[in-house]
């Protein structure tokens, strides 16, 4: 058996790199491109973040305290891009997000030196 030139081993190991890194990066953008289709009239947060923990596998972590601010959520959306429905969903609330990982940090929203309540993500 004739042993691999160093040219041709490079080459085979590059080609592996290659593959491998297409595959992590498939996985990434299979995350990143989670959809949720919603449909909720006068919902509380919990209710619609356990629909989209269902939908998607993103759990949410947050005291029951915050969870009682929140504003009651009437939200219609269909194969919504998971990023784009939280913001819909924070939008009007007290709260904000952080998303870590599959978990959906909620804290509450940071108020500048004016007084305005800062934009959610």
């Amino acid at each position: 058996m004739k042993l691999l030139t160093p040219f041709w081993l490079v080459m085979r190991i590059t080609t592996l790199l290659i593959m491998i890194s297409g595959l992590q990066l498939s996985a990434v953008s299979k995350s990143m491109s989670q959809t949720v289709t919603l449909s909720v009239k006068n919902k509380s947060m919990f209710e619609v973040l356990q629909s989209i923990r269902q939908q998607t596998g993103y759990v949410s972590f947050s005291s029951e305290a915050l969870f009682k601010q929140a504003k009651p959520i009437t939200l219609r959306v269909k194969d919504t891009p998971l990023e784009e429905t939280l913001n819909l969903v924070f939008r009007d609330q007290p709260l904000s997000y952080t998303l870590a990982g599959k978990t959906i940090l909620i804290t509450p929203r940071q108020v500048n030196k004016r007084g305005v309540r800062a934009v959610p993500h």
